[in-house]
């Protein structure tokens, strides 16, 4: 059997997180239009609870995403590494923007518009990262 690394540790916790961040808001957004139809002014109470799960898992990913990246020298990775990793970093910052101006608003077009960016850019800096790591 392999040994289990501290790394290898590391990128198990990452990828809960992820799990957790991206897997809740594909969850959430496909559950949104069942909770409104069936349970009035319940929908706020569950996208508290998912933010009192979801943002830890989001600090969890950044964390060890930066604990990830010191073992990492990207620029021996070469120039498209560190374009893609770029790329990934600005996803990050693009999802968390999204998603706090999703929670943040009450006008229905800019929380639909933010949960839907926040989620894409989640998806992509996802891929980016099995990327990088391929």
């Amino acid at each position: 059997m392999i040994t289990p690394t501290n790394e290898w540790l590391l990128l198990v916790i990452h990828v809960l997180g992820v799990s957790v961040w991206v897997g809740g808001q594909i969850t959430l957004a496909s559950l949104v239009k069942t909770i409104r139809a069936n349970s009035d002014g319940i929908l706020p109470l569950v996208a508290r609870q998912f933010a009192r799960i979801s943002w830890p898992a989001f600090a969890i990913v950044v964390v060890s995403g930066v604990l990830l990246l010191l073992q990492v020298d990207p620029p021996e990775q070469g120039t498209s590494y560190s374009v893609t990793l770029a790329v990934k970093l600005a996803l990050v910052c693009v999802a968390a923007s999204a998603v706090v101006v999703h929670s943040a608003s009450s006008r229905r077009i800019i929380i639909a518009l933010g949960g839907a960016i926040g989620l894409l850019a989640s998806l992509l800096a996802l891929a980016l990262g099995l990327l990088l790591g391929s």
